[in-house]
């Protein structure tokens, strides 16, 4: 509900009625001149509230509910391009009257294309620990709804917006807004080189072929979109299992293959 439209109605009807008052009293021989005051006084306030003053509440009330999450805070400190980004998804979303979960997820899509960036850069650590919480988020998802797994994967591919929310509760989501945050500043305020391309490639060279034991062509789907649910549910368990072998090497090395994994291409 929007509360603030409907405080500002109250309030302007208040002042339209003050208005009515001032100009033509309360007399009963002047009810009709008090009427058409009140009417005009009532459109032309609610008019200049809605174009100059509600607008200025809701961009007030977006800024303090994104900034009291710590991510948001990373965030606008440090990426002003994303912050505005959100800010916009959030104020839109807010006057459409959309869902908290289609706002949310789209401001995860937001963060999403952002990501790969940081994590290149971020702590072993930070990065260790996303991997680990998507294993666990993607192997839950693919077992209530593969679906809801792959939308999860890939928002901007498939299904709607939302949907891997539904099946993911608020632990999860307080666990990816710590992590993120870590990765945030991390590679922020302590950032690490680019992981080793050369080494890297070794790396996942060994991954590629323990998957292609237990795999077999199947592991060519992670490479292209697959065009039915069955596809979808495979590329899912796939993922799940390429993040679990790379976390299954010594530290460094795995957070080395993690990051090369998310480097973005061109880099």
């Amino acid at each position: 509900m929007d509360w603030p439209s409907i405080v500002l109605a109250g309030i302007s009807g208040g002042l339209a009625a003050g208005i009515a008052v001032l100009l033509v009293g309360t007399s009963k021989e002047r009810r009709l001149p008090f009427i058409v005051v009140l009417v005009v006084a009532m459109i032309g306030i609610n008019h200049y509230s809605g174009r100059f003053v509600l607008p200025r509440i809701h961009d007030w009330q977006a800024e303090r509910g994104i900034l009291e999450i710590p991510l948001y805070r990373e965030v606008a400190a440090n990426d002003p391009e994303m912050y505005r980004e959100i800010k916009s998804a959030t104020l839109k979303g807010m006057k459409k009257g959309e869902r908290k979960e289609i706002i949310a997820s789209q401001i995860s899509t937001i963060i999403a294309t952002s990501l790969p960036r940081y994590i290149v850069r971020a702590s072993d650590e930070s990065v260790i620990a996303f991997a680990e919480l998507m294993v666990k988020q993607t192997d839950y998802l693919s077992h209530v709804n593969p679906d809801a797994c792959y939308q999860f994967l890939f928002p901007h591919e498939f299904g709607e917006p939302g949907l891997a929310s539904r099946y993911l509760d608020k632990a999860y989501e307080r666990q990816s807004i710590d992590v993120m945050t870590r990765i945030f500043h991390s590679a922020v305020k302590m950032p690490q080189d680019l992981p080793d391309a050369k080494r890297s490639e070794v790396l996942l060279d060994q991954v590629t072929k323990s998957l292609n034991k237990d795999f077999g062509a199947d592991l060519l789907l992670i490479q292209k979109k697959p065009t039915d649910a069955e596809g979808r549910k495979k590329v899912c368990i796939l993922t799940t299992a390429l993040y679990n072998h790379a976390l299954g090497l010594p530290q460094r090395d795995s957070s080395m293959l993690l990051r090369y994994i998310f480097l973005p291409s061109g880099n």
